[in-house]
């Protein structure tokens, strides 16, 4: 686990879909009812956020640049 997630924390896993424009698909995301889980950030290999969808399912948004 990452040295960022809580103690106790149980494994998990998460599910990318790459798109073209991180910012406006998660906007649109939040738009059509979902959460804003992490925003929007910039990384070493691209752009991501995470999202929850209204029913509470949690997923990754990201736009690789190498």
């Amino acid at each position: 686990m990452s040295p960022m997630a809580p103690a106790g924390m149980p494994n998990y896993w998460l599910v990318y879909f790459n798109v073209d424009d991180v910012d406006g698909a998660t906007s649109k995301a939040v738009q059509a009812g979902g959460k804003e889980m992490l925003a929007p950030m910039d990384f070493p290999g691209g752009r991501m956020s995470v999202v929850s969808d209204p029913q509470g399912a949690i997923f990754g948004l990201m736009h690789l640049t190498s």
